[in-house]
């Protein structure tokens, strides 16, 4: 018997003592009975195969995963999709966030193909070019270096959670102050 058949055995040995799954145990067992004695195996299959860390009868169809990506057929969500994680439209959410301009702050703003929609001001459109605008006066406002502020969406600044949390919490003097020269 080959050593990965061996330790596959006392593998099977070990769930069937101590799993908390009657379902496992059950399926240990019946694998390790087919196995080590022949017991239970269909007509056609001689004998158990170990590929890749799994377990299969020789003969039997070996059922492969899934393609990672695979052809669909268009949706109406697709659109609703793709603005939703739209790069420039999380990159700058993130920016207007960070620099907090007093008007984004204030506002209730829902997505729009263009950009966001202010519910609270009768609707007012905000768009993605206003947006720039908007974080590049507020960075100028601030005195804080763009270069920093500006890569500040794709860095890992916070390695974290705790850290990230620190960050958030902290005052807003405090946040700004990492991203000034």
């Amino acid at each position: 018997m080959s050593d990965t058949r061996l330790k596959f055995l006392k593998q099977l040995q070990r769930t069937m003592k101590k799993s908390t799954s009657a379902t496992e145990r059950t399926a240990a067992s019946k694998l390790y009975a087919q196995m080590t004695f022949g017991v239970g195996g269909s007509a056609g299959a001689s004998e158990i195969v170990i590929e890749d860390g799994a377990a299969h009868e020789l003969g039997a169809p070996v059922l492969r995963q899934m393609p990672e990506t695979f052809e669909r057929a268009p949706s109406e969500y697709d659109e609703t999709a793709a603005q939703a994680v739209s790069q420039p439209r999380s990159e700058l959410c993130t920016l207007l966030m960070l620099v907090a301009p007093p008007m984004w702050m204030s506002g209730n703003w829902g997505d729009v193909p263009t950009g966001w929609i202010n519910g609270r001001d009768n609707d007012k459109l905000l768009t993605f070019d206003e947006a720039r605008v908007l974080i590049a006066d507020r960075i100028s406002e601030l005195g804080l270096n763009p270069e920093k502020v500006y890569s500040y969406p794709k860095s890992r600044l916070h390695p974290s959670v705790s850290e990230y949390m620190a960050f958030l919490n902290a005052p807003f003097e405090i946040q700004m102050s990492q991203f000034r020269n």
